[in-house]
Order: C-alpha cells, then structure tokens, then sequence
C-alpha cells in the first residue's frame, strides 16, 4: 500500500511533478471507491445521443493519470499526446471531442456495456484478447513491452524473474505473456497488479517487489528527470501498437478517423506531436 506521508513515497511524486507530469499522481495514495465514475471535461459541449457515426460530437474515454499520454495539468485541464493527437484527428474530421475522464478497469464496461463513452483513446495497446472486442482505429504509436528493475537488481534477463516478485498494471495487455511465464515452473514467484504505474516504481524502490513490466511510453518522463533510480532490461516483451478502441459497430467512425491520421502521419503533424511529447526519434 501507498502511504501518503511516506518518505520514499514523496519524493517519487515530487520527481514526476517536476516532469510537467505528476500532479496525476496524487491519485496513487488511495484509489476511491468512485473511481469508476467517469468525470466529463467541464471544457466539453454537451454529447448528442445519436450514435457516433452520425453526429458532431463524439465522448472520448480516457485515463486521466496516464502522463505522458493523458493527465491533468495544474489547471485541472486534461493535456497530453493522446490529447493533442486527438484534438487534431477530431478537428480533421469536423467533429468536436467530449472527454470522459474513466478510471482504467471501467473502459470496457462504459464503452461496450453502457456506453458511456462512444470511444476509448488513451495509451491502448492491441492486443489478440482486446482486438477480439474491440474495433480498432490504425496505429498511432509504437510502444516497446519492457522490464523494470531497480538499478543494483542482480535480474539481467527474463529467465532471472524465475522466483521473483513482479508488478503490472490491471488490466495490462501484458498479463496473458506474464501469468503464462508464471505457470511454467514456477518462473515468477509472485504477479501483483497495481492501479497506476507509478505505484509498480514506487514498491521497487521500497523492495516489496523485485521488477515491474510496462509500455516504455509509460517510464519515459520519469526516468528523463530522475536518472540512475531504475534500469530497463535488455530483453523485453516485444513491440505493441497504440491505437483508438471504439465498438465493432463502429466501423463507419473508424475509418473516419483513418483517413484523418493516415494525413496526420503524411504532413508530418502526427511527428510533430510526437516529438513534442517524447523529444526523440522513433
């Protein structure tokens, strides 16, 4: 558990907030029993009920403490990639976007059950098990499946998480390749989830597990600001792609937003937004 007022625990959100990041983190002391509801961008006009293929406005569900994906800045106005991503593919495509700020676990039931939301935009890796559910726009971002320890960890490969501790985050496109490792001899001792990747970094560091697993996306800004706390392994996960999630009825909408990021990509828009959030080449 995360103690607000521990120490260690202070100063890993005090080095995200100086990372432009952080103040989404503040969340990572305790998780609300309401957190499933989603919050809508006050900013946001109000969203027809119409389905999203035939209206001008479309309700976007995001993780709002995702840096450097999707977040809050000090104003309380939901910014990042995906944010600006978005914001330009939807303008593209003349509709305007109503952001719904959902807690991770509730994607699936406010975009395919109670549809809450007519899509889900926020560091979504495909998957076999997602793409299965979901219609999936075309990819937008490269994301590389890694494997975090802290820095003096003697764990140099994957075959040395044999008898250790590793964390995840919930619902992680990871967890099938992890829990398969996990029973084939005993090869992780322990698989624990967390609601946030900054609590996987956070337990490293207080050695209540041994290593995590997340997108590099997701330990970027941190280790940018913060260098010398973690080290990556050189064996990783494999590659992933990030891509918009909408309903398998949503075809029409979804090849829409195709054609507004294929001429993000060929304009060199989709690059521009992208090194102004991650600062390197792919």
């Amino acid at each position: 558990m995360i103690v607000p007022g521990d120490t260690m625990t202070q100063r890993l959100l005090s080095a995200w907030r100086t990372s432009c990041v952080a103040a989404t983190f503040l969340a990572l002391a305790a998780c609300s029993p309401g957190g499933n509801q989603p919050k809508t961008d006050a900013a946001a006009p109000a969203a027809a009920a119409a389905a999203p293929s035939s209206t001008q406005f479309l309700r976007v569900g995001v993780d709002g403490n995702f840096p450097p994906m999707v977040f809050r800045d000090g104003k309380g106005n939901l910014v990042g990639y995906d944010i600006d991503m978005s914001r330009e593919a939807f303008k593209r495509m003349g509709v305007t976007p109503e952001y719904h700020d959902l807690h991770w676990g509730a994607k699936d039931n406010e975009l395919l059950k109670t549809k809450t939301v007519d899509l889900f935009w926020s560091g979504m890796n495909i998957s076999p098990e997602r793409a299965a559910i979901y219609e999936f726009s075309v990819p937008y971002l490269s994301n590389r499946q890694i494997v975090v320890v802290p820095v003096d960890s003697p764990i140099r490969s994957i075959a040395d998480l044999a008898g250790k501790r590793v964390g995840a985050q919930r619902g992680s496109s990871l967890l099938p390749r992890l829990e398969a490792l996990q029973s084939t001899g005993g090869r992780i001792a322990k698989l624990e989830d967390f609601e946030e990747y900054a609590g996987i970094l956070v337990s490293m560091i207080e050695g209540k597990i041994d290593a995590g697993v997340m997108g590099s996306v997701a330990l970027d800004a941190y280790q940018k600001n913060t260098p010398g706390k973690f080290r990556v392994l050189d064996e990783n996960l494999g590659e992933t792609n990030m891509a918009a999630a909408f309903r398998k009825e949503d075809r029409a909408t979804v090849e829409k937003l195709n054609r507004a990021l294929e001429a993000m990509k060929a304009d060199g828009t989709a690059e521009k937004i992208r090194v102004q959030w991650f600062d390197q080449k792919a």
